[in-house]
């Protein structure tokens, strides 16, 4: 099978390394596309792709052989030329999209997302083409980030877009599901003509406030919690929705079937030890910039030394072991090796198995502790006040690093919160289920959705949904 991955995202490499990873090794084709303009991001991808024996490509360096079409003029007159500038913009990324589709020729388009910040441009490109579009997702896809975090950031940078003049009523007319009512007022991703040129090429949304609110064929459900939070939260179709696990789920099997203690720690729902309480921290990228105001400290690097040394006054007993974010900014890395602090080297999924609490910052990682039957504490340091898990066994969220150091003191004694660990134990596989057959299932549903726009594919697909409803009429 013919596979092309785009993304554009360095902090997700290791992720889709790991698929790229085992999809060669059972044997299929695989491209990477970097479909991000930034010079750094290219340079990281294609290596990526070479580590893991796959051809890459740079969409950036790719020339557009196709012309432009030729464009009638539109009635709403003078506004006529933003919107064409916008068409022959957007029509030029779609034809670099169709030229790399041809080279390429997929069977299965993979991506992480389908929504608003989505390549549409790839994801028409392989539609046409006849291939399935497939999304494998990265982290939770939180929808409520495009409104409660992103809207207030736009704002105070002076580039929020509401709607307004000729150009914003014909969106307003003409696609309206583009359009979010705040207290700001009616506000949109894009200017008006970036919308409107978008609509008129196919490259439009079916909701462009859902992350994955786009046109692909299927997500790769990896768990029931986020079924729940797809159906639930983000009102995704249930039709487009497949339940396969995740590779996290089977790099967290190997990594604890690999070592004796801790699976022993999986099975029992225990420490790793009894004379150590293992702290993983996973800490995350500065976002002091625009949230700074609402974080209990002035700097990023003040946060993170008041959090070690209130964990290090803890006791001996406790061992703490530091993950940094993949986005984090050189000048902050630097700021924090400076300061003394030693990061783990590898994926933190896979030492994920090796402690006994997770400390996460608004981070997706979460799930994946859980899933390990970890002891979860997820500091919102910045105060987004987004949190739906509710109450979860092992699981606590709180604004305050003074609840941080109380709970790894809780779950360093000796009674190590056995109510609750039991109940982890039980609820574990709602986060994912590791049995090692996640890989297995990904595969079987690329397999099912190759060449799933063809034409061919698609008459099989009418043929036997009429099938159905006659043989349900006769029944009737």
């Amino acid at each position: 099978m013919r596979l092309l991955l785009s993304l554009g995202e360095t902090g997700q490499l290791t992720f889709y390394k790991s698929i790229a990873s085992r999809l060669q090794s059972a044997g299929h084709d695989l491209h990477f596309v970097c479909d991000r303009e930034e010079a750094a991001v290219a340079p990281e991808i294609a290596l990526v792709a070479q580590e893991t024996g796959c051809k890459f490509i740079n969409f950036y360096e790719v020339p557009v052989s196709s012309k432009p079409r030729k464009r009638s003029i539109f009635w709403w007159g003078s506004s006529n030329q933003k919107i064409q500038n916008m068409e022959v913009f957007y029509e030029a990324l779609l034809n670099r999209a169709i030229d790399i589709v041809k080279t390429a020729n997929p069977d299965v388009l993979i991506i992480g997302e389908d929504g608003i910040s989505g390549c549409a441009w790839m994801i028409e490109a392989a539609r046409r083409h006849g291939a399935g579009v497939v999304v494998i997702p990265y982290g939770l896809s939180p929808s409520c980030y495009l409104v409660e975090k992103d809207i207030p950031e736009k704002e105070r940078r002076g580039d929020l877009v509401i709607v307004a003049g000729a150009l914003g009523n014909v969106v307003r007319k003409k696609y309206p599901h583009w359009i979010f009512e705040a207290e700001q007022g009616s506000v949109i991703m894009f200017p008006p003509s970036h919308i409107i040129a978008r609509e008129k090429l196919g490259l439009g949304l079916v909701n462009p406030w859902s992350i994955q609110g786009g046109f692909a064929d299927v997500i790769a459900v990896e768990s029931d919690y986020m079924m729940w939070r797809y159906v639930q939260l983000e009102q995704i179709p249930s039709k487009k929705l497949t339940s396969v696990g995740s590779i996290y789920c089977d790099l967290l099997f190997e990594a604890i079937s690999a070592n004796p203690i801790a699976l022993a720690a999986f099975q029992n729902s225990t420490r790793l030890t009894s004379d150590k309480t293992r702290v993983l921290i996973s800490l995350p990228p500065s976002d002091h910039a625009g949230w700074g105001t609402q974080c209990e400290f002035s700097t990023h690097l003040e946060m993170c030394i008041a959090l070690n040394s209130g964990l290090c006054a803890i006791g001996l007993d406790i061992q703490v072991t530091y993950s940094l974010h993949p986005r984090t900014l050189p000048e902050d890395r630097a700021a924090l090796s400076n300061a003394g602090f030693i990061f783990e080297p590898g994926f933190i999924v896979q030492q994920i198995p090796l402690c006994d609490v997770f400390i996460s910052f608004s981070s997706s990682l979460f799930r994946w502790a859980l899933a390990a039957r970890k002891m979860v504490i997820n500091y919102d340091a910045y105060q987004f006040g987004i949190d739906d898990i509710g109450s979860e066994p092992g699981y606590i969220y709180t604004t305050m690093i003074s609840e941080v150091f109380e709970r790894v003191r809780t779950c360093s004694n000796d009674s190590f919160l056995e109510e609750d660990r039991s109940k982890l134990k039980s609820r574990s596989a709602y986060f994912g289920i590791l049995d090692g057959k996640a890989t297995a299932g990904l595969t079987g549903l690329l397999d099912r959705y190759a060449n799933w726009n063809s034409t061919g594919a698609t008459q099989r697909r009418k043929s036997s949904a009429n099938g159905l409803k006659r043989k349900l009429n006769r029944q009737s």
